[in-house]
């Protein structure tokens, strides 16, 4: 059982200040990301890097291809070292191209973790914050939640709270 579960369980059971609305709810915690401004931003983010990686790909693996066709010039012959070292260069090239694009690859899982990390906290403070302001005792992500009897689904009315905290800055 996750972390989560077992705080919304807990949660649960303890019991409600009088203050509080006696319905536990829950939400949708993707809804609520992608309803997020921070959540375009960062998608934005990136695609631009995800291509400014792509592009650099593209024209390592171009000179490569110009190598390859061009390396040899037509009609001159070079002797086993040339040879040699003219293969060499393609290898190293190619062996550089595989490193960059795994580097690429790493990098964009390392920002897409992060992104998430930005949106995760910004979910958490907004639900957080949307439980002070409504009384709501429990409060758990929907894939969190096992069984509810009478639970709210808060998704709408939080992606809502959301775009008027954001209107107010």
């Amino acid at each position: 059982m996750s972390k989560w579960s077992v705080i919304f369980l807990i949660t649960l059971l303890l019991p409600f200040p009088s203050e509080a609305q006696s319905k536990a709810g829950y939400y949708d915690h993707d809804s609520v990301a992608r309803a997020l401004p921070e959540h375009e931003r960062l998608e934005h983010e990136l695609v631009l890097e995800r291509q400014r990686l792509e592009h650099a790909v593209i024209v390592l693996q171009k000179k490569l291809e110009h190598l390859y066709k061009y390396g040899i010039p037509h009609g001159v012959h070079l002797d086993s070292l040339q040879k040699k070292t003219m293969e060499d260069s393609i290898n190293d090239l190619s062996n550089r191209i595989q490193n960059f694009q795994g580097f690429a690859e790493a990098s964009l899982r390392l920002k897409q973790e992060a992104s998430q990390k930005i949106l995760n906290e910004r979910v958490l403070a907004l639900t957080s914050s949307f439980c002070r302001e409504k009384n709501i005792a429990a409060l758990g992500r929907k894939s969190a939640v096992i069984y509810c009897d009478g639970c709210i689904n808060y998704t709408k009315a939080i992606i809502a709270y959301a775009q008027t905290i954001n209107q107010g800055r």
